[in-house]
């Protein structure tokens, strides 16, 4: 419920005259990331070593994601 409560949101008041790309985005960001903490709360035993590697994947595809962006507008 959180979840669509959010895309709806999203999509009225940021994206409502643009496509629907940038809501279905958030929403599956969204869906994942609440699947992440959901099974990190199940797993109480292995909880820092799976969050660790969480975290570690998340920070290598938000690097990856950003390594051609000209930071200072140089070009």
């Amino acid at each position: 419920m959180t979840i669509g409560l959010i895309s709806a949101y999203t999509y009225f008041v940021i994206t409502k005259r643009q496509n629907l790309r940038f809501t279905t985005i958030i929403t599956i960001l969204l869906a994942l990331l609440y699947a992440f903490l959901y099974i990190l709360l199940l797993l109480q035993d292995l909880a820092l070593l799976l969050g660790s590697l969480g975290l570690f994947v998340i920070i290598a595809v938000i690097m990856y994601a950003t390594r051609n962006v000209d930071w200072y507008g140089e070009n």
